[in-house]
């Protein structure tokens, strides 16, 4: 089948022609620039083994959500870089497959730096975190432009059967949004714990 004559041609597919191509690597260079840097003492953290489970269990969950949402996109009856038939996945496919396992991986993982950040009380690196989250929250909103763009241009339904259609739409944006609020409180519960922590005696 020719590539003009796919239902999603990659370039209107904005999660990978603008998020994996721009916005993925400043995250990633971001996310490595926090755990190199700004975060160096992880590995010195006490907690260390329990941090390193936690990033295996999210590595688990990256493989089982992205099993789920590949397997849809594979079978589903709209083609695209990933599938030209229901059910046979190009090499495209496998390689975008193996490469969101780890983004994800990545991107949780950096929710666990937030963590140790927010545990170490290290202003720098909560600074550098926060102003890091918007490249995230600007790749999950992604999600909501692709399925517009394909709703006007694909789906011939009723906008609610198209975002039925449309599955996992929102879920980037509304996990992203939930963590963020979630750290929020995280912080400021962490600030109170300080203060009314008594002066250690040396």
């Amino acid at each position: 089948m020719p590539a003009n004559n796919v239902d999603f041609p990659f370039v209107f597919i904005w999660t990978m022609s603008i998020g994996d191509t721009i916005l993925l690597p400043i995250i990633n260079a971001k996310i490595g620039l926090l755990f190199f840097d700004k975060l160096s003492t992880v590995e010195k953290n006490k907690n260390v083994r329990f941090l390193w489970i936690l990033a295996s269990m999210i590595f688990i969950l990256s493989f089982f959500f992205n099993s789920i949402t590949h397997y849809s996109w594979a079978m589903d009856n709209f083609s695209d870089f990933m599938g030209l038939l229901p059910g046979d996945m190009t090499i495209g496919g496998w390689w975008h497959y193996i490469f969101s396992i780890l983004e994800m991986f990545l991107i949780g993982f950096f929710y666990i730096l937030w963590h140790v950040a927010i545990k170490e009380n290290n202003t720098t690196a909560l600074t550098f975190i926060k102003k890091s989250w918007w490249w995230i929250f600007a790749f999950s909103t992604l999600m909501i432009a692709n399925f517009f763009q394909q709703y006007f241009t694909v789906y011939n339904e009723p906008f609610l059967e198209a975002l039925k259609a449309a599955k996992f739409t929102f879920f980037p944006l509304i996990a992203t949004v939930a963590l963020r609020l979630m750290f929020f409180y995280l912080e400021k519960h962490s600030k109170k714990t300080n203060l009314l922590s008594p002066p250690l005696a040396y």
